[in-house]
């Protein structure tokens, strides 16, 4: 269950595992929005189509802003799946180096061990301009 944004727009700090109905009537409801949201839902599709079993959706896209700028997505895969071992198309959102000229977009990896997870949503979450963890969520495929 995605909790109530805090007095600053963030939602509290953490991992906040919801479902894609549940996010997308949270986060689709402007028109700049719906445009990102359904970019995401492309990439969600395509991603599990390449086996991977989980996105976290960080930065400015879940929080209340009108206008998020973009889409920061950490992919989620299970060990041993690399760019290298991958079809082209799964390849591509496992390139981080690339996925801003690619998607307009950022995106990076990690394997599905929770020790790994917990260091991507500790570092994702931190805001430096608030200077303070906010939450991330979590999509499950």
């Amino acid at each position: 269950m995605i909790p109530e944004f805090l007095r600053d727009g963030t939602l509290p700090a953490g991992v906040h595992l919801c479902s894609w109905q549940e996010f997308s009537e949270r986060f689709g409801i402007s028109e700049h929005r719906r445009r990102l949201f359904a970019e995401l839902e492309s990439l969600r599709d395509r991603a599990s189509r390449c086996g991977f079993v989980g996105i976290i959706v960080w930065g400015s896209f879940p929080t209340a802003s009108a206008e998020p700028g973009d889409l920061d997505l950490l992919f989620i895969t299970l060990p041993g799946v690399s760019k290298d071992n991958v079809e082209p198309e799964c390849a591509e959102l496992l390139d981080s180096e690339n996925s801003r000229n690619r998607f307009g977009h950022d995106f990076l990896n990690c394997t599905n061990d929770p020790e790994v997870l917990e260091y991507f949503s500790q570092n994702l979450g931190y805001d430096d301009r608030l200077g303070k963890q906010k939450g991330v969520l979590r999509l499950k495929l």
